[in-house]
């Protein structure tokens, strides 16, 4: 991902969720732009969500690589459950994923450049449920350029 296309994203972000200094934050993707971001606050950056539970105040995810973590719904929320436990009690995740659309360009992409019978992601409604089943009270999901940005918290 490119540093362009991360600060199109972090645009929409600084506008969702506040990342305090001193704030423990969990990341699961690790960009010179976020970085930037999120100077100042105490960050682990971790993919593989390998963390303690408990731990962190924020968490930051890009599920937006659901190509890259499997196309099937139970992979996203297997993300998603990892990320509730790491975070501490009233903790706030904010998850970023691909939008699931039937625009033709979109499918001839990740048929024809990723190999996949039809385009990952997610429907509003099925992200915003997945983070129910999580556990997640307070959850707002929004739509923008293709992207599903939801924000929740941790009881």
């Amino acid at each position: 991902m490119n540093s362009e296309h991360v600060n199109k994203i972090l645009e929409i972000v600084k506008g969702l969720i506040e990342i305090n200094r001193k704030e423990k934050v969990l990341s699961t993707l690790d960009h010179d732009e976020l970085k930037r971001f999120l100077k100042g606050a105490d960050v682990i950056y971790s993919s593989d969500l390998q963390v303690s539970a408990n731990t962190f105040d924020k968490a930051l995810s890009f599920l937006g690589v659901g190509c890259l973590i499997g196309n099937e719904t139970s992979d996203i929320a297997n993300c998603v459950n990892q990320l509730y436990l790491s975070l501490k009690k009233g903790g706030v995740l904010l998850a970023i994923e691909t939008e699931k659309t039937d625009n033709m360009f979109s499918q001839i992409l990740f048929e024809d450049v990723f190999g996949l019978k039809e385009p990952p992601g997610l429907q509003q409604s099925e992200l915003r449920t997945i983070l129910e089943q999580a556990g997640f009270a307070n959850i707002s999901v929004i739509s923008k350029m293709g992207l599903l940005y939801a924000v929740a918290k941790k009881p």
